[in-house]
């Protein structure tokens, strides 16, 4: 079996998850493209801010949308901060100078 590399992901390699939904409910459904350069914590950051107040509109839902995508794309674009992303590819690289040990 050949060694899995970091970033080679196959499909066995997806996540699957069974939520119960109600009326009201925000669902964010997004790439690893939001989720390898923003925490959870600044998404939910910009949910907030955008849901003051409780109207749930499409062009609601479409200005939290397009706000997340304009954050993760300016994060995308820098270099030298911290991601998530990064920190996994940097804990990977610590686990696989571990095993050469």
């Amino acid at each position: 079996m050949k060694e899995k590399r970091f970033c080679e992901d196959s499909p066995e390699d997806s996540d699957i998850y069974q939520v119960r939904v109600r009326e009201g409910d925000l669902l964010l459904l997004a790439t690893d493209g939001v989720f390898d350069n923003l925490f959870v914590e600044e998404i939910l950051g910009i949910i907030k801010s955008l849901t003051k107040y409780p109207q749930r509109t499409k062009s609601n839902a479409q200005a939290i949308a397009k706000t997340i995508c304009d954050a993760a794309l300016s994060r995308s674009k820098k270099s030298h901060v911290k991601t998530p992303f990064s920190m996994k590819k940097a804990q990977y690289i610590i686990d696989q100078k571990n095993k050469v040990k």
